[in-house]
């Protein structure tokens, strides 16, 4: 029987792994002990495929909100907003896992330096949007650097700031994914935004986009995170070993998985996998 009562969550368990955000799903419940059961393991994985990022049906239970059962939230949508990472964080505040994918980042990255680069202290309202909490404000704070002569090289500053209040507010974080991390930008080094990285990652999937990768930026997500199981990189170029006599790397005994993706040519780069894989 105790076989038997586990059942219907493993079936539901199989089941959410293909209902997304815009399917229609009828759960019927023979007890409230089975509800309670079963309902947090339909919320547990959340994929935002629409520009529509709700986040109300989730507040909406009588013991607590759906969205405290969230563990897993994936963001494809082509537009994000930072209202709409404010309700996600709000409504989903226990969440584990999360993976931006797709576009989404980089087009956020564009709105916010657009903003930005083209606001005045006499064109206010532009930078309104930016007072809401958590992520609003440290937006509005932040001192654009001298020198910036396009909205694009603002776009490592703020995916710097963005995250790292993300971080503060999900410090729980043990699984993240994020496509384009600095969007049209080629900051001349990662390690700033790789040292704001949660140590407490076990899974992280980073696509640097136009950033030549280098073994010390390696090294230095490996410093950074050292309870790293699976390790995912892109990055259109990667730096060749080419003295590996005057290289000098730890070893790493946790990384279980590593995949590194270029448009280089593969053959220059298979010492890598001597000292990072």
């Amino acid at each position: 029987m105790a076989i038997l009562s586990q059942l219907p969550s493993e079936i539901l368990q199989l089941i959410s792994t293909y209902v997304t955000l815009d399917d229609l799903f009828t759960l019927c419940c023979t007890s409230r002990l089975l509800h309670d059961c079963l309902l947090p393991i339909l919320y547990r994985d959340i994929p935002f495929t629409s520009d529509r990022l709700v986040c109300d049906e989730l507040t909406t239970c009588d013991s607590q909100p759906l969205g405290h059962s969230v563990r897993s939230v994936v963001i494809s949508c082509r537009y994000l907003t930072l209202n709409q990472l404010n309700g996600l964080t709000a409504t989903c505040p226990l969440i584990t896992s999360l993976t931006f994918a797709d576009e989404c980042f980089r087009n956020l990255l564009r709105c916010l330096a657009n903003q930005k680069f083209y606001s005045t202290s006499s064109n206010y309202n532009a930078l309104c949007p930016f007072e809401s909490r958590p992520y609003g404000k440290p937006i509005l704070d932040l001192k654009t650097p001298p020198g910036i002569t396009s909205p694009s090289q603002l776009h490592a500053i703020l995916s710097k700031t963005l995250f790292q209040s993300i971080f503060q507010q999900h410090p729980q974080l043990t699984t993240l994914g994020i496509d384009n991390v600095f969007g049209d930008a080629v900051p001349a080094t990662i390690q700033p935004f790789v040292q704001i990285l949660p140590n407490k990652l076990v899974h992280l999937s980073l696509n640097f986009g136009n950033h030549v990768l280098s073994i010390a930026d390696v090294e230095c997500i490996h410093d950074q995170c050292p309870l790293l199981k699976t390790l995912s990189l892109k990055s259109d170029r990667i730096d060749p070993i080419r003295d590996r006599q005057k290289i000098s790397i730890s070893v790493n005994h946790v990384l279980k998985s590593w995949h590194l993706s270029t448009k280089d040519h593969w053959f220059r780069h298979w010492p890598w996998l001597w000292f990072t894989g």
